[in-house]
């Protein structure tokens, strides 16, 4: 990935790790989803009620190709997704 599309993930995904730093059992993955195109995704997970303000989750929609928060796990555990496609076709990443 190079040119704006990183520099967007990364922004958005600094905001978020910093609003939600301090909360109980955060955690983040970066990991590649693969749905038709590949993305490149960042998921946040952790407990409390704490939630990414609805600015910050403006922004993400708006910057970003995808974005989900999930709603609580049965282990009781939020979801944040940020989603950014990577320009290679799915299955010629791995």
């Amino acid at each position: 990935m190079t040119g704006t599309p990183p520099v967007r993930l990364t922004t958005v995904v600094s905001e978020a790790g910093e609003h939600l730093l301090g909360t109980q059992d955060l955690t983040a993955e970066l990991c590649l989803e693969e749905s038709g195109a590949v993305a490149v995704a960042v998921r946040f997970r952790w407990r409390e009620e704490r939630r990414p303000s609805d600015a910050l989750l403006a922004a993400a929609a708006r910057l970003l190709d995808a974005t989900r928060l999930e709603p609580v796990t049965d282990t009781g555990r939020h979801e944040l997704v940020l989603c950014q496609r990577a320009p290679a076709p799915a299955g010629s990443v791995r």
